[in-house]
């Protein structure tokens, strides 16, 4: 029984360190710091840790930066497509799209200098790029399922390829929310214009439903 207690204990010790080093990344980048700037012995020295406590976590920044590419990316899916209620709202309505949007965009600003970073590092990281698009695509599948329902209920409108579609509607707002995030004031009117290419592409004609 004492040996499952300090398993578990040196199991939180463990998760505990790891995100003190997540955090410390964190608060560099929002700091300003750039994550090609930014060491390993600066991460460290933020977390209060000691440099072989890193590498028991992660073997480079790069890797500690995937571990937060996926928990952002969990965070975007909760605000967005995934986190909706179906049951509640079956319909897709052009305010219940306003609002998987304005959720992403949200998210977006408030992680801006973490997401910066991540989609930067992919253009030359081949690791950081699959990772990338393989988060972008799991965040396009859970918006199939509700574009789906959608197009069951006006099987007229619905697209020959609709996955490739709502695939094609995610890497949008992935990219405007990456641009927006560099100048909030114009925020609004991104999320209102994104809003309006989405539900366009549902449907012309389609009833507002709210």
């Amino acid at each position: 029984m004492s040996d499952t207690f300090q398993a578990r204990a040196g199991r939180r010790r463990r998760a505990a360190t790891q995100q003190d080093l997540l955090d410390a990344t964190v608060r560099l980048l929002e700091g300003g710091a750039t994550f090609s700037g930014v060491s390993v012995e600066r991460i460290v020295a933020e977390a209060g840790v000691a440099r072989t406590t890193f590498y028991l976590h992660f073997t480079d920044k790069h890797d500690l930066l995937r571990a937060l590419a996926e928990d952002r990316a969990r965070g975007i899916e909760e605000a967005g497509w995934r986190g909706r209620r179906r049951d509640d709202e079956p319909e897709l309505s052009r305010a219940a799209m306003a609002r998987e949007v304005e959720g992403v965009a949200e998210i977006w600003q408030r992680d801006r200098a973490v997401l910066a970073a991540i989609i930067e590092t992919a253009e030359h990281d081949p690791r950081m790029r699959e990772l990338w698009q393989g988060i972008v695509r799991r965040l396009a599948s859970s918006a199939s399922e509700l574009l789906d329902v959608h197009w069951a209920a006006h099987p007229a409108l619905a697209p020959d390829d609709p996955d490739a579609v709502a695939e094609a509607m995610t890497w949008m707002i992935e990219r405007t929310c990456h641009q927006a995030a560099r100048d909030p004031r114009r925020l609004g009117t991104l999320v209102d214009a994104m809003t309006e290419i989405c539900w366009r592409t549902l449907g012309t004609g389609v009833a507002d439903g709210g």
